[in-house]
């Protein structure tokens, strides 16, 4: 698979610190760390000043290209509705891209029926339950189809039923993901993972080769299931840390 962003040295004042890592096409990222994601976050989308370099399609970022290259990017974040209505939030993004507005409301209906909320699509945002502004949110980010998008910590607050329905968009349409989050279960969502403590990489690299890595999680908390997996290993129940509880158990049993 070929890097869809490669991050090299990003450095943010005291928050962020030589910050290295690359994010190959159509996998699922997770960033887990105390301090610095949402800079990161920012840093990635062009709203603040860094030193090191960013590349996106190993073109490398640079203040002329930054426009153009934004709009390939998805934000996934708090606080990104404005006043009016679903649709007109939805839709803003696409009308921004130059899109037909007939075309442009099609799109917003096949999306919103994906998700189920096609009978509040005309309601006003400002009536809308935090979990209905929440998923409302994730489709302003990927309507117009970016080449990644970047989670600032937004799941952590729904219940599964919704959690899962936008980690199975994610997934059934392969979109490149780069999720930050605080919460060590869901390492376990990951294709790849990305630790980062006080604003320094600490590792990074396929989530299953590091989740045997006692001492890395040591330092930041191991998920249950990682922490069940090494105490049976030592106990030699098991020979492997598991990602999913039903096949541990079917291998136990």
């Amino acid at each position: 698979m070929s890097s869809i962003i490669k991050i090299k040295d990003l450095t943010v004042d005291k928050i962020l610190n030589n910050v290295t890592f690359s994010i190959e096409e159509g996998t699922f990222n997770v960033l887990i760390g105390n301090k610095g994601k949402t800079t990161l976050a920012k840093a990635i989308m062009g709203l603040i000043r860094y030193s090191g370099t960013i590349e996106f399609n190993e073109e490398l970022m640079t203040p002329d290209n930054k426009k153009e290259i934004i709009k390939k990017i998805g934000y996934f974040r708090d606080n990104m509705l404005k006043k009016g209505t679903v649709m007109d939030n939805i839709i803003y993004p696409l009308l921004n891209l130059k899109i037909d507005e007939i075309e442009a409301k099609k799109i917003v209906y096949d999306i919103c029926d994906k998700f189920k909320i096609n009978d509040f699509i005309l309601k006003n945002v400002e009536n809308l339950t935090n979990t209905e502004k929440k998923l409302v949110s994730f489709i302003i980010s990927i309507v117009y189809n970016p080449k990644l998008i970047i989670m600032d910590d937004t799941l952590d607050d729904l219940d599964e039923i919704n959690k899962n329905k936008i980690l199975n968009y994610i997934k059934k349409y392969k979109i490149t993901c780069l999720y930050l989050t605080n919460n060590e279960e869901d390492i376990l969502l990951s294709d790849n993972l990305i630790v980062m403590k006080n604003g320094k990489i600490l590792e990074s690299g396929k989530t299953i080769d590091l989740l045997s890595n006692e001492k890395l999680f040591n330092t930041i908390g191991a998920p249950f299931l990682v922490d069940l997996s090494n105490k049976l290993k030592v106990y030699d129940i098991v020979d492997k840390v598991y990602l999913d509880v039903c096949e541990m158990i079917d291998d136990i049993w």
